[in-house]
């Protein structure tokens, strides 16, 4: 038996398992912790009408502990992404400031992912979504660790098609020197260099304490073009 049968066979019982104590009173823990775990089996299988409407219900349910909602809505909105549900995972991943800890970095960043692609709208709304997106990558940024360099990595796939536009979304520096940094380290300095000659040309107060770092890259992409 492969590993995939296996699994599912696994996941079948567990869906199984979890019917038989989501019965009776909808309010009890047990049956609120059953249809999560029904949900979550659920989405693992592919059945993502039945796993959305179990999370719905632990996300509706006034009796559900923070803790299971906040399960509900990672699991829900990582489904809708990974079914390229653009607009359910914008409005899913709404909230996430009640979330704590963990949860609340987690679904932080599934709601980045989500802006990312609605960004890619035309108009205003695009545009919406995208300065949204670089504000919350700045919040989540600030915890470092694996949480910086996964933003590292959402912003500079991105902004591969328009740095300039991303480098503009953002209401201080954050974005550009992000993006001019990533580009250096590629080895990009075509892309690094007009981002940097922005950063030492502003006069806002947020990009002072950045202007010796900027000054040093550009010095390094201006000596590396003199070598070439």
């Amino acid at each position: 038996v492969s590993d995939g049968a296996e699994k599912k066979k696994m996941l079948e019982k567990a869906v199984a398992g979890f019917s038989e104590f989501a019965v009776g009173d909808g309010t009890t823990d047990l049956f609120i912790e059953s249809v999560l775990g029904r949900g979550l089996a659920n989405l693992e299988l592919g059945e993502t009408a039945d796993g959305e409407r179990d999370l719905r219900y632990v996300l509706d349910a006034k009796e559900a502990a923070a803790d299971k909602k906040q399960k509900a809505q990672i699991a829900l909105v990582d489904a809708y992404l990974r079914n390229n549900q653009v607009q359910k995972a914008i409005d899913g991943s709404k909230g996430f400031g009640s979330a704590g800890g963990e949860n609340a970095s987690a679904l932080k960043y599934l709601r980045i992912r989500a802006l990312v692609l609605g960004a890619k709208q035309p108009g205003a709304a695009g545009d919406r979504y995208r300065q949204e997106a670089i504000s919350l990558m700045e919040q989540l940024r600030r915890q470092g660790g694996t949480w910086a360099q996964r933003v590292d990595a959402v912003l500079a796939a991105a902004s591969s098609e328009d740095p300039a536009k991303w480098a503009a979304a953002g209401g201080g520096s954050f974005a550009t020197w992000q993006l001019a940094r990533t580009a250096v380290a590629k080895g990009d300095c075509k892309q690094a260099v007009p981002l940097l000659q922005d950063m030492l040309k502003s006069e806002d107060a947020d990009v002072k304490p950045r202007s010796g770092d900027a000054g040093y890259l550009l010095a390094v992409c201006q000596f590396q073009a003199g070598q070439q």
